[in-house]
């Protein structure tokens, strides 16, 4: 029971993990065997969550660089349509 309790704990950690959930933590598990287990999953899990948002930033900037030039060339090409240009 000693260390099921924390196995049990770094595994629901591991699967909400797995579905996307950057916020979850295990924290000290109190088994001295595990504590290093547990350090290193918390860490991995900030490192996720530091490059998952790093690549939303990146899509939202490069959605925004797109925006401008793909609005000026339908607007030209609907000109080009419209017989003025």
């Amino acid at each position: 029971r000693r260390l099921l309790v924390p196995v049990t704990a770094m595994t629901g950690a591991a699967t909400r993990l797995a579905s996307g959930d950057y916020s979850v933590r295990v924290g000290r598990v109190g088994v001295s065997e595990l504590e290093g287990l547990a350090r290193s999953f918390d860490a991995m899990v900030e490192g996720l969550e530091t490059s998952e948002r790093a690549r939303r930033q990146m899509l939202r900037d490069v959605a925004h660089e797109l925006r401008t030039p793909l609005t000026n060339l339908r607007a030209q090409i609907e000109a080009m349509q419209d017989g003025l240009r």
